[in-house]
């Protein structure tokens, strides 16, 4: 009996196209699939705000977010300038000086996210006043000092009246400033961080002129001078006004008069009065 011939499978050249396409379309279906249903899901971080203000000295952190966040996962920050603000590990920024930086974090995927910060500087200010105006820059009285201020954080002074000297004292409400020539200087830090030396002068004079009168001649003589002679003061003589029975009969910055510019026949009584520029003053008695 004789034996059943195998029959050989082939594959024609057709066939063998097909079959290729069909591998690489199931392929290009599988990659879609993987890509749009069952690809990774998207671990990314952002900050909440784009853009920030803050100023000088101030400590802040920004918020974020995280997509699919793993635990104790570590992030690193980084400034454009540190000069402008610093960031540590932490993610906490502080401003150090007026101008504009960018901060960025990023994931230890690659991803990162930054926000643009302006550090601005705080306004401040700080005005020294007195309880009494000056008269021609002296002071005829014992004077309180205070200080107005805004976004000044801590304050030193110290006064002298021999020139300069290191603020050591802490201000609390006023400064008291007595008769003489002081130097007040004040010491202060502003809330951005700058130290600032300050310096005030107070002429305060509480002491009247003393003088002498010095007269050649007798009253009604057509020649006859009446001098003030003062001695040496701290804020020197500003005006001299010359009185008959109580009366100003007229007033000069010249310590010599002519007696005629003041006498009237008859009895009256004369007398000058000797103002100091702060307004300090003596009257003398002229005698016939």
């Amino acid at each position: 009996m004789a034996r059943k011939k195998k029959r050989k499978f082939s594959i024609s050249k057709k066939q063998s196209i097909f079959i290729t396409l069909l591998v690489v379309t199931i392929g290009l279906i599988l990659l879609i699939i993987n890509r749009t249903v069952l690809k990774e899901p998207k671990h990314e971080i952002y900050f909440h705000d784009k853009e920030a203000e803050i100023y000088i000295g101030d400590q802040v952190r920004f918020g974020y977010t995280i997509s699919n966040a793993t635990n104790n996962e570590k992030l690193y920050w980084t400034t454009s300038n540190s000069n402008v603000a610093t960031v540590d590990a932490t993610g906490k920024v502080r401003g150090v000086s007026f101008g504009d930086v960018v901060i960025t974090v990023e994931l230890p995927n690659g991803n990162s996210s930054s926000i643009k910060l302006r550090v601005k500087s705080y306004l401040t200010r700080l005005i020294v006043n007195t309880d009494s105006k000056p008269i021609k820059t002296w002071y005829n009285k014992i004077l309180n000092v205070t200080f107005e201020t805004v976004n000044i954080e801590e304050i030193k002074y110290c006064v002298s009246n021999d020139g300069e000297c290191v603020p050591n004292l802490y201000y609390k409400d006023k400064i008291t400033i007595k008769d003489g020539i002081w130097y007040l200087y004040i010491n202060y830090i502003d809330r951005n961080g700058k130290n600032v030396t300050h310096r005030e002068i107070f002429k305060v004079d509480l002491v009247a002129p003393k003088c002498d009168i010095a007269r050649i001649g007798k009253l009604y003589e057509e020649n006859a001078t009446i001098d003030v002679i003062c001695g040496e003061d701290r804020s020197g003589i500003d005006k001299y006004e010359w009185y008959r029975d109580g009366k100003r009969v007229f007033m000069t910055d010249q310590s010599l008069t002519y007696v005629k510019e003041l006498y009237e026949p008859g009895k009256h009584k004369y007398s000058v009065k000797v103002y100091d520029i702060a307004e300090n003053f003596v009257e003398y008695k002229i005698d016939n």
